[in-house]
């Protein structure tokens, strides 16, 4: 986002502040509830972005791919980080400490306009699963999950094969849709056997787009 929607004095500026670091799976990029130090940006890889509840249930809130921007929810009053993000994948991770982000905003109208479109985006998205996940059954938030992932990472090919380009744990999927982890091998399994999907070593397979939809007919399009 950000090299996109800034002026080319402000791009070289941008390659001289940031910091390039690799974040290997499963590390870290920042806490929830942690000062704000400033935002990051992908290269390469795949991160989520989570929550801890008070009981110790884990809720994946976003998914973020190459070219996204993430820790941008830190820039508010509180100036704390309202959830957590981690490498789903060996990542490659740009960092801008936050006085030189809100410099950029200042000095860049399009990427400030940019960034309320994309923040009001992300309203909506959370708005509608708080909504959802009281009103539909695990096998549609299953299905509107698995949407989600290739919206937002693509497919790949092995074999003959299109599959989602992620290896999320039965674990993480779980996480994403409010489910029990044995919620969630059930529905694969059920998924699975009318034909949905199908799974390929670790990875999952979208095998019918109309049955997939029909599943979730009417709901809100976020996964285009």
């Amino acid at each position: 986002m950000i090299q996109r929607f800034v002026s080319p004095e402000w791009k070289l500026i941008i390659e001289k502040r940031k910091v390039v670091s690799l974040y290997k799976k499963g590390q870290i990029l920042f806490n929830e509830g942690n000062p704000v130090t400033g935002v990051y940006f992908i290269y390469s890889g795949k991160v989520k972005i989570f929550l801890n509840s008070p009981g110790g249930k884990v809720h994946i809130t976003r998914l973020a791919s190459v070219g996204d921007i993430v820790g941008h929810r830190g820039f508010n009053y509180e100036k704390i980080y309202p959830a957590s993000a981690s490498a789903i994948e060996d990542a490659l991770i740009g960092y801008i400490p936050m006085s030189d982000f809100i410099d950029a905003l200042n000095n860049n109208p399009p990427l400030f306009n940019e960034l309320l479109f994309f923040l009001g985006e992300e309203l909506k998205r959370s708005e509608y699963k708080l909504r959802s996940f009281s009103e539909i059954t695990v096998k549609q938030r299953l299905a509107e999950a698995l949407l989600n992932i290739r919206r937002v990472f693509g497919e790949k090919t092995i074999g003959k094969k299109k599959v989602l380009d992620a290896v999320l744990s039965r674990q993480e999927l779980a996480d994403m849709t409010g489910a029990s982890i044995e919620e969630i091998i059930r529905t694969i399994s059920q998924m699975k056997k009318e034909g949905i999907i199908q799974t390929i070593e670790k990875n999952i397979s979208i095998k019918s787009d109309k049955k997939i939809l029909s599943l979730i007919e009417g709901f809100p399009d976020f996964w285009k």
